[in-house]
């Protein structure tokens, strides 16, 4: 389990025992300043009264959860472990629908230049999307 929360290259992964259950994942997130999408993998070990989670990169993403916490607003304080675990699930998935709406987003605006500009660099665009956001992350097993 260590060797597999260390490796961030391993693919996502479950393995469950009768004392834990570990979770590696990857989280998508999109890189305005480079345009591209970013993968982080995130681990977490789930037990009957903790859990672990483990970020590559990301320092801040679970602060709207430890501010829950720290305030102790709404149902994660009060919950078993069981619950802080699908909440902090719940914002890594979040990120996924933040990158669909990004790569929309940035669709509909070279759909919108090609149709009042059609040329070359608007064609090149076009395949760049592609293989930035379809065949990269394909590639990489992400």
């Amino acid at each position: 389990m260590l060797e597999d929360i260390l490796n961030t290259e391993t693919r996502p992964k479950i393995e469950m025992t009768d004392d834990y259950i570990f979770i590696a994942m990857k989280m998508l997130t999109y890189n305005s300043s480079e345009d591209q999408i970013d993968t982080e993998q995130v681990s977490f070990i789930l037990g009957n009264s903790f859990v672990f989670s483990f970020l590559e990169k990301s320092d801040n993403i679970f602060n709207p959860i430890k501010d829950r916490i720290t305030n102790n607003y709404g149902r994660v304080r009060k919950q078993a472990s069981d619950y802080l675990f699908y909440a902090l699930m719940d914002v890594v998935v979040d990120q996924y629908f933040l990158l669909l709406e990004q790569i929309e987003q940035n669709i509909e605006l070279l759909d919108d230049e090609v149709i009042t500009n059609a040329d070359r660099s608007q064609i090149e665009k076009i395949y760049n999307l592609k293989i930035n956001y379809c065949l990269r992350v394909d590639l990489s097993g992400h």
